[in-house]
């Protein structure tokens, strides 16, 4: 049964004639044209960037060329599962490197309808027992915004239920 926020939210888009064009760009995937899919050129002078694979997606890990400490960040960008990184997200990782210089881990996880949660997931979880292997799970940090909190917290709950080793926050 659909909340009453989102009836408030369906009514107030019908009433500005949004509905439709909405449904019809994620339909057409017109709303890919505010995904930036690769860091912004301006990150690659100010930070240490590497790009790898994991399931067949992007994994970026970017570092401060000031490195002061072994914590790793695993951060899950918001979108609300359908929508992929933009330019925002781009900045606030440049601002977070910078001050807290350290190494954040910015997977381009698979999104929804095309992909379900087990593959997002598996994708996580391969990065996560990467990032154990590598640094131990006590230098680990799980962050997120909006839908991308959610989904850190899920994982979390993940690896709890399956009496994995916990990240250091």
């Amino acid at each position: 049964m659909p909340s009453i926020a989102s009836k408030i939210l369906e009514l107030m888009m019908k009433y500005a004639k949004l509905k439709g064009s909405f449904t019809k760009a994620l339909q057409n995937r017109a709303i890919d044209k505010w995904e930036v899919k690769e860091p912004p050129k301006n990150m690659l002078r100010k930070l240490q960037i590497t790009s790898s694979q994991v399931n067949g997606r992007n994994c970026f890990t970017l570092q401060s060329k000031r490195l002061r400490d072994n914590t790793h960040i695993l951060y899950l960008h918001g979108g609300g599962y359908i929508f992929g990184m933009n330019k925002m997200h781009w900045n606030l990782l440049l601002k977070l490197t910078q001050k807290l210089k350290c190494t954040i881990v910015a997977p381009y996880y698979p999104l929804a309808p095309a992909n379900s949660y087990q593959d997002v997931f598996a994708m996580l979880q391969n990065i996560y027992e990467e990032l154990v292997a590598k640094v131990g799970a006590s230098n680990i940090v799980f962050i997120g915004d909006s839908a991308g909190g959610g989904m850190a917290l899920a994982l979390a709950q993940k690896l709890l239920a399956e009496i994995l080793e916990q990240p250091a926050q």
